[in-house]
């Protein structure tokens, strides 16, 4: 596998498990997803906001770096850090939010080759680092989500993971 092909299947795995994280949201109600559970980002819905906020702030960055027309550009920019900047007043709203970046993702890394994985901001960042804190954002916080819908009597089993991604496995819920 070359590393670039690394980023179409890491794409996959995130777009298939936000789908799941929102589809799981969706099916509590208001009070809960709103609720103030004294996590960082306090409610469910304000911990979803904070991974589209990471989206926008990790692609900026990623769209002035390569530098050419791509599917990233629908993506509005967001050059200011504001961890708590909301992006959404619903998880309706935000699911379709994330859905439209997950495929702007998806069909940008197709387009992406060793060369690009290797360019560097101005401040020495590469391309491949973006893409990974990217990735590692939305699990990171995804993790805390599955917390919170624990504390609401969700379950989430966790087997679904990248291996399966590979497989072409499709969650059950």
């Amino acid at each position: 596998m070359k590393i670039a092909e690394r980023y179409i299947v890491l794409a996959s795995h995130n777009q298939r498990m936000n789908a799941r994280l929102f589809r799981l949201v969706s099916s509590l109600d208001v009070a809960s997803q709103t609720e103030d559970k004294g996590a960082f980002f306090g409610s469910i819905l304000g911990t979803l906001n904070h991974i589209i906020f990471g989206n926008h702030f990790l692609l900026t960055r990623v769209r002035a770096l390569i530098n050419r027309p791509s599917p990233l550009d629908a993506i509005p920019p967001q050059w200011d850090f504001q961890p708590d900047k909301q992006y959404g007043a619903s998880v309706a709203e935000l699911a379709t939010i994330c859905a439209d970046i997950d495929q702007a993702v998806c069909e940008f890394v197709s387009t992406l080759d060793e060369r690009d994985l290797g360019k560097e901001t101005d401040d020495a960042i590469p391309l491949w680092a973006l893409l990974d804190q990217l990735f590692q954002h939305q699990t990171h916080h995804r993790g805390q989500a599955t917390t919170l819908l624990s504390q609401c009597g969700v379950d989430y089993p966790s087997f679904a993971d990248v291996i399966g991604t590979l497989q072409g496995e499709s969650a059950p819920f």
